[in-house]
């Protein structure tokens, strides 16, 4: 197939309405391509696009109807601002002036709506302000002002640790032994902000289990 041809009809399924589930094929492929110029990885991003259902679900579950996107092409208009580094503050302005942006549209509502944006850019919880529980009840990155990528660099700066002397892990250092030797409960998450988190007195830990997301970003 020409790849033009390809390419147009990739985005011409992006104007599929954001109510309609499941995602089809050729509209994961569109946003695959639209943001990250890898459609040829559709195969293997299963779990992404779960969590971009779930996501997409979740902000109307959350009455915030009044959010200016009513297909996947208007959530790609958005995360390519995010992504071509404008501030929040620019971006809330340009979806409150939009066309499609409803005159109901309440600054809580766009701002859920970033937010959405944000999180299905990076797979983490972005907030406007962000919390250790956030609203979803995980763990937030908060997003106040800046670009996404300085609030990113912000949250997960490293921090110094002390090193040991050339340390090892074995072979034997995977989950199920985690668990089977310390006793310590694996509990999957697409958050990434959850990663390595340790709940209920150190007894549970998040682990970040969307690795096919990971190598993406690597390209």
């Amino acid at each position: 197939m020409n790849p033009s041809v390809s390419q147009t009809s990739q985005s011409e399924a992006l104007n599929e309405p954001l109510q309609k589930f499941p995602i089809s094929g050729s509209v994961q492929e569109g946003l695959l391509e639209a943001l990250w110029e890898a459609s040829d990885r559709h195969g293997s991003m299963s779990p992404y696009f779960k969590y971009y259902s779930k996501r997409i679900q979740r902000l109307r579950l959350d009455g915030c109807d009044g959010f200016c996107a009513d297909s996947h092409a208007d959530i790609v208009s958005i995360s390519r601002r995010i992504l071509d580094g404008a501030s929040r503050d620019e971006i809330f302005d340009q979806v409150a002036v939009a066309e499609k942006c409803v005159s109901a549209s309440t600054a809580a509502d766009i701002n859920h709506g970033i937010d959405m944006c944000a999180s299905l850019l990076v797979m983490a919880e972005i907030e406007l302000n962000g919390s250790s529980s956030g609203l979803s009840g995980l763990t937030a990155v908060p997003w106040k002002s800046g670009s996404l990528n300085n609030a990113l660099a912000t949250y997960f700066c490293p921090q110094k640790t002390l090193q040991a002397d050339r340390p090892k892990l074995g072979k034997v250092f995977t989950a199920r032994n985690l668990n089977r030797i310390a006793g310590i409960e694996i509990r999957w998450t697409t958050n990434l902000a959850d990663h390595l988190r340790l709940v209920d007195d150190d007894q549970v830990v998040f682990i970040f289990h969307c690795a096919s997301f990971l190598q993406l970003q690597k390209r």
